[in-house]
């Protein structure tokens, strides 16, 4: 390991640094009757990598960072123990050099890839009508299947995925027009709305609104703390039929 933090007193590094060099400088002794190498553990890290970035491609966070921690400890670990039993070797210090920059190029490559919508600039805003229905964002993958397949498809900021709008309900939105704007940065769609799978009138909204935007801000000083004004009187459908136990973002 070719870490410099590790040629200082502990004292001098972060906390959590300094806890992870003690608490490895006391145990890894363990490992030396077993005739394990620094190379062993280098070998370790990288595996410990790439099933970290295979999890994190997944979106299945928490095994990914479970993957990743193990990464860092056998990181820490070779240069650590190269150095406690003089074991250092100059192909050593290559295969340590080699297994980081397998590191930055696997994370380089999800991130950039898997995790686009990290900038935002890669959502392109999606205004819904009829009135005014929705709003929503498209990524690359969601604008280009809902050209192609004439439906309208999204994609969940909260759920980290796309998802065609009435794939649950039966809610869907069969495009009739779409408009860009000057800088093409944002989209208004023209849908024909349908009704739920269960039955109800057509709607766009998850309380069972036909629009999204069934409440009204009073304009005025004297309005700043009045109540929503709700200019929907009914709903189109019973959102704990179609939805049931789904988790639901709305703000009521």
């Amino acid at each position: 390991m070719s870490n410099p933090l590790f040629k200082v007193d502990p004292k001098y590094l972060h906390p959590f640094e300094s806890y992870v060099y003690t608490t490895l400088n006391n145990h890894i002794h363990h490992l030396r009757p077993y005739n394990i190498t620094p190379n062993h553990l280098t070998t370790c890290n990288i595996i410990t990598s790439i099933i970290s970035g295979y999890y994190l491609y997944k979106n299945t966070k928490s095994v990914a960072i479970i993957f990743l921690i193990l990464s860092y400890i056998f990181d820490c670990s070779d240069g650590l123990y190269a150095r406690k039993y003089k074991m250092v070797s100059k192909f050593g210090d290559y295969y340590d050099h080699i297994s980081d920059l397998i590191q930055y190029l696997l994370y380089t490559y999800i991130l950039f890839t898997k995790y686009q919508f990290i900038n935002y600039r890669a959502l392109i805003i999606i205004i819904i009508v009829q009135l005014v229905l929705m709003f929503a964002y498209m990524n690359e993958e969601a604008l280009k299947l809902t050209i192609s397949s004439g439906y309208a498809h999204y994609w969940s900021r909260s759920r980290e995925s796309i998802w065609k709008k009435g794939e649950t309900s039966g809610m869907v939105q069969k495009l009739n027009r779409m408009l860009i704007d000057d800088d093409q940065d944002s989209v208004v769609i023209e849908v024909i709305l349908a009704g739920p799978d269960i039955g109800g009138k057509e709607a766009s909204c998850h309380v069972g609104y036909r629009s999204c935007f069934y409440r009204e801000v009073s304009i005025g000083e004297s309005n700043i703390n009045k109540p929503l004004k709700f200019i929907e009187d009914k709903k189109s459908f019973d959102p704990e039929k179609v939805y049931k136990d789904m988790p639901n973002p709305t703000k009521l």
